[in-house]
């Protein structure tokens, strides 16, 4: 089941990748890129949190990973037609499927699982956008493959969460907790090693050959670190982590 929705993780950022790379080389006003490029950030990543609240509170994540699909499949139908409807729906998707994805294969609280889940992420992100810099159409593949997962999810037992009832507890707790505070500082810490390293770094040297061994390197990275974060403890993991080589 993991490697299933790992794969499904690969092609959801493959269509958002190849959709933000082709509104690039459209020949469209420069606004109107950058308001595609911000509505789709927009959701993807800032729409997380409140699909997080929804699944946990309301939903099955099993159903919800299916949907987001769907949205997939129908953003490749209308993308070159409707482009900017498209973006929508796959900003939506995107949130939708790392959450529900991560939730269930988190389950068993392994980082082992949560990186492999994790590491296709990247690697079709960038595929997508060099496919889309090469001006090769995959509409039909894309969509072909959507369809393909949607069939194998429909064969795949995937674990579900009860909804969850709120206990009184739960009620009168406001605020954030510790662990909230830990999680948004790591946030916080990979978003702007992201952005320096990775985006910063590339455009001042204007060399973008670098990103397949990017791509490469996450994807093996995640998958690596995983296991030893199993076997090393989370905290030992993450201060090695930081110690990471860069140049200017």
């Amino acid at each position: 089941m993991i490697p299933l929705l790992a794969t499904g993780h690969g092609l959801n950022d493959l269509v958002a990748g190849y959709f933000l790379g082709q509104m690039l080389w459209m020949k469209l006003e420069t606004p109107e890129i950058a308001l595609g490029l911000f509505v789709y950030n927009l959701l993807a990543f800032g729409g997380q949190y409140p699909a997080a609240l929804w699944i946990e509170q309301k939903k099955k994540p099993g159903q919800f990973i299916r949907a987001a699909m769907v949205m997939n499949g129908i953003a490749v139908l209308v993308f070159t037609q409707i482009h900017t409807l498209a973006l929508v729906l796959a900003g939506v998707a995107s949130a939708i499927y790392h959450v529900a994805g991560g939730a269930v294969c988190s389950r068993n609280n392994r980082a082992g699982s949560i990186g492999l889940f994790a590491a296709p992420g990247v690697a079709g992100l960038v595929a997508g956008g060099w496919l889309a810099h090469e001006q090769i159409n995959i509409y039909l593949i894309l969509a072909a493959a959507v369809l393909l997962f949607l069939v194998l999810l429909q064969f795949t037992s995937i674990p579900e969460r009860e909804p969850v009832t709120a206990t009184s507890d739960s009620k009168q707790k406001h605020g954030l907790d510790n662990h909230d505070i830990l999680m948004i500082v790591l946030l916080v810490v990979i978003s702007l090693r992201s952005v320096i390293w990775n985006v910063l770094q590339l455009t001042h040297e204007n060399d973008y050959t670098r990103l397949p061994a990017i791509a490469g390197s996450a994807f093996v990275g995640k998958i690596a670190g995983g296991w030893i974060a199993d076997r090393s403890g989370w905290r030992l993991y993450v201060d090695i982590s930081f110690l990471r080589p860069h140049h200017y």
